[in-house]
C-alpha cells in the first residue's frame, strides 16, 4: 500500500513524521483534524501509526493517527477523554477478529521511534497495554483499566513487563523485575525498533530489537502473580507517560516525537 506524496512540509511534526518515514521506507500524506472523543474507545479498527507530539512551550500534545485506507491522517487530542490531567494516549477497548475465547492470545507487533525524548526533562516511560479495558474515563475519580503490556522505562532498567490495574477489585498494578537483564542504555533517540509481544489472559511475552545493530532483549515473560486475576480484555493502547514538573502535560522544553508504527494486532489460539 502507497501513500499520497505531499510536496511541502509547512508545520513542524509533519517534517518530523517525512522524516521518519523516510528512514522506514514509508511515504506519508498531510493531515486533517479531528476532536477527540470517548467515542473511540469502541472502535475496533487499529491504525497504522500513532505519533505523540509536543512543541514543547507548554502547549497541549497532539495525537496524529492514520488508518489503513484513510486518504489521510488525523490531528487528535492528546487522549480520547480530552483531559489534560491524563496522560496522552491512543486507547480501545476492542481489536478486530477477537473470537470470544478467552484462551485466545492477542499479538501485536510495531516499530518505536523517538526524537527529544530519551534523556530530557519530559521522559518518564512509554506504556503499551495489550488484553485491555479502560472505564469511566470521563469521570474523575472512577476511572479504571485492566490490561497486561510492557512498558519502556529507562529508569528501571529497560524494557519491562506490566500488569496494569487502576480500580478493578482485588488487584493491584505490578511491575517485572529485571534484574541482571537490565539494561537503561539499549533505548536511544532517533533509532528504530521493532516490538513484538504476545498477551493472554495471565502473561505476556515481549521483545524488543534494535533495527540497525540486531541488539534485542531476547524473549522475556511477565506471568501472574498471587492476587491477581485473569485479564478478559480486547483492546490496546499506547501511552506516553511525563514526570512532574511537566506532570502529564508533557510540555517541557524540548518538545519531543514519539512515533508508533507499522501497527498490527491480532489473535490465535495457542
Amino acid at each position: 500500500m502507497q501513500h499520497p506524496r505531499h510536496a511541502h512540509a509547512p508545520t513542524r511534526w509533519l517534517r518530523a513524521i517525512v522524516a521518519v518515514a523516510f528512514a522506514a521506507g514509508l511515504a506519508l500524506a498531510a493531515t486533517g483534524t479531528a476532536h477527540a472523543d470517548i467515542s473511540e474507545l469502541n472502535d475496533c479498527t487499529t491504525p497504522q501509526y500513532v505519533v505523540f507530539s509536543s512543541a514543547g512551550n507548554g502547549s497541549d500534545v497532539t495525537r496524529t493517527v492514520y488508518y489503513r485506507g484513510a486518504s489521510a491522517p488525523v490531528v487528535l487530542g492528546r487522549n480520547p477523554e480530552g483531559n489534560r490531567n491524563h496522560a496522552p494516549g491512543h486507547l480501545q477497548n476492542c481489536t478486530r477478529n477477537y473470537s470470544g475465547n478467552p484462551d485466545q492470545v492477542q499479538w501485536l507487533t510495531f516499530k518505536l521511534y523517538t526524537r527529544n525524548w530519551f534523556g530530557t526533562p519530559n521522559e518518564d516511560h512509554l506504556a503499551v497495554a495489550m488484553r485491555a479495558k479502560f472505564r469511566n474515563l470521563s469521570i474523575p475519580g472512577s476511572e479504571s483499566y485492566d490490561a497486561r503490556g510492557f512498558i519502556v522505562h529507562r529508569y528501571l532498567g529497560g524494557i519491562l513487563g506490566e500488569r496494569y490495574a487502576l480500580n478493578v477489585p482485588g488487584v493491584q498494578q505490578q511491575i517485572e523485575s529485571l534484574g541482571a537483564s537490565a539494561d537503561p542504555g539499549f533505548f536511544r533517540n532517533d533509532v528504530i525498533y521493532q516490538i513484538e509481544a504476545h498477551a493472554s489472559r495471565n502473561g505476556v511475552a515481549y521483545r524488543a530489537t534494535n533495527t540497525a545493530t540486531g541488539q534485542t532483549t531476547d524473549w522475556r515473560y511477565h506471568g501472574q502473580l498471587p492476587g491477581d486475576v485473569d485479564t478478559r480484555g480486547t483492546g490496546l493502547g499506547f501511552v506516553v507517560l511525563c514526570p512532574t514538573p511537566g506532570a502529564a502535560n508533557c510540555g517541557l522544553s524540548p518538545g519531543f516525537n514519539v512515533y508508533f508504527w507499522d501497527i498490527s494486532t491480532g489473535w490465535f489460539t495457542p
